[in-house]
């Protein structure tokens, strides 16, 4: 809902991670069963579908990420076959690293995977991950180690160069039997460009370590997330640094990558949140309105006025906080008053003239507070004189034979029963008055003016 009050139109869903693996699939739903934080902490198929839609409506596009093959030891929880192993002189034992891309098995495994991704998130457009693969530990593992040698390989980084082949390959395969929009166009981290990879010419090369390499020099398009980390600000006046980045190599630092670079090849940029150091209590103030800044740089990318831009990002603070966002702090001290006019919100004059809510006073709210719980005891008062009055009727009633009996052989006579007859009647009637009485004064005290020091 917030990414659409800030022209933000894709959301880039980094599903599963070495932490957690929350996606339930339904080819392998051990998966999530052995490595979500909880079993309720989990997206199942009808929610990715009403996450999709809720998107969709507000012109967002969803994009997921299944980040391999690093990043995924909660995997290995029910997996670890299709992991390789680590090994290194400062531990004992062996540890899992990444995905053993020596394996057929995690091929196959993948394959398998991403069949129902595919088929379940509709658009064309897939990240695949790719980044801070460790090299180091498959380097260690005896196993991949024979396969390097028996197919002759020198280095990991040329296991890793065949299996991302052979898995896009795959990949692309099912999505053109299977799904409507056909083949995926892939989405990367930077470290695929950097290493070399022989990926496809219109894959998207995500920047977020540098711009000096800039992929468009190579002719691939870019996204840049460089600079824009939203995990790493210390305090939030840093607005203004993620406001004035740039999403071009610098032309002092780098001029032969600035000489040769088009503009065109940067399609556009994105916030990233990652959650190392945040929970879920204070992620959506983290982003909020920090991210305002970002949007604006990128739907205006012009020298950066950061003066002329901090009052702006105030409003829109204020804005998002009106409408229900717990927003952070922007620049420091202020304070959101209601909008006096129209501001693109609807402000609470607008709900009044349109008959949506009433004006009024903290001195009037307590004593309209004070007024329904007065009103409260007397419904209770008359139910209880209610019920009283009848059931007393009815136990005189049922008992006046008897009296009228005792009061006979008391020689009272006709003038006794008379007697008690008024006096039943005087009761009832001194009980009703008591009763009007009370209520009185009650109406009494709640018509007295109250005040508040609200």
């Amino acid at each position: 809902e917030t990414m659409a009050f800030n022209k933000l139109n894709v959301f880039h869903w980094h599903i599963t991670d070495d932490q957690s693996f929350s996606f339930v699939s339904r080819t392998f739903p051990e998966l999530s069963r052995q490595a979500a934080y909880n079993s309720k902490m989990v997206y199942t198929h009808d929610d990715v579908r009403e996450i999709v839609e809720f998107a969709r409506v507000r012109g967002i596009r969803v994009i997921p990420e299944f980040d391999i093959p690093g990043h995924t030891r909660s995997w290995s929880l029910s997996h670890p076959e299709i992991f390789a192993k680590c090994y290194d002189m400062e531990n004992e034992s062996p540890f899992y690293g990444g995905l053993d891309p020596s394996k057929n098995e995690t091929l196959e495994f993948l394959a398998a995977l991403f069949k129902e991704i595919v088929e379940l998130f509709p658009d064309s457009t897939l990240h695949m991950g790719f980044d801070e693969v460790e090299f180091n530990c498959w380097s260690s593992n005896p196993a991949i180690k024979k396969f390097m040698l028996n197919n002759g390989m020198g280095s990991p980084i040329d296991i890793f160069k065949i299996f991302t082949v052979r898995l896009l390959n795959r990949i692309q395969e099912v999505a053109k039997r299977v799904t409507l929009t056909g083949q995926r166009r892939f989405i990367f981290w930077q470290e695929v460009f950097d290493n070399g990879l022989k990926v496809p010419n219109n894959s998207l090369i995500h920047l977020w370590k540098d711009l000096n390499s800039i992929p468009g020099y190579f002719g691939f398009q870019a996204i840049v997330s460089k600079g824009w980390y939203l995990d790493s600000y210390l305090k939030p006046s840093e607005w203004i640094g993620y406001y004035e980045n740039e999403i071009s190599p610098s032309s002092h630092f780098y001029p032969d990558v600035y000489a040769n670079f088009e503009p065109k090849n940067v399609i556009g940029g994105e916030a990233c949140m990652w959650t190392e150091w945040q929970s879920d209590e204070t992620v959506i103030q983290r982003i909020w309105p920090v991210t305002s800044a970002i949007a604006e740089r990128l739907w205006y990318y012009r020298t950066p006025n950061s003066d002329e831009f901090g009052p702006r990002l105030e409003e829109q603070r204020c804005r998002l906080l009106r409408r229900g966002v717990p927003v952070g702090v922007a620049s420091g001290p202020g304070m959101c008053p209601l909008p006096s006019g129209p501001d693109g919100d609807i402000s609470p004059s607008d709900l009044i003239k349109i008959g949506a809510i009433g004006t009024i006073t903290s001195g009037e709210y307590i004593h309209h507070l004070e007024i329904r719980k007065i009103l409260l005891l007397i419904f209770c008062g008359l139910a209880l004189f209610t019920a009283g009055y009848f059931a007393g009727r009815q136990g005189l009633a049922a008992h006046l034979p008897r009296v009228l009996k005792t009061l006979s052989i008391n020689n009272l006579g006709i003038t006794g029963t008379s007697r008690l007859a008024r006096f039943r009647k005087y009761a009832f009637n001194a009980l009703f008055i008591c009763f009007s009485t009370f209520i009185a004064i009650l109406l009494l005290v709640s018509s007295t003016p109250h005040t508040s020091g609200l």
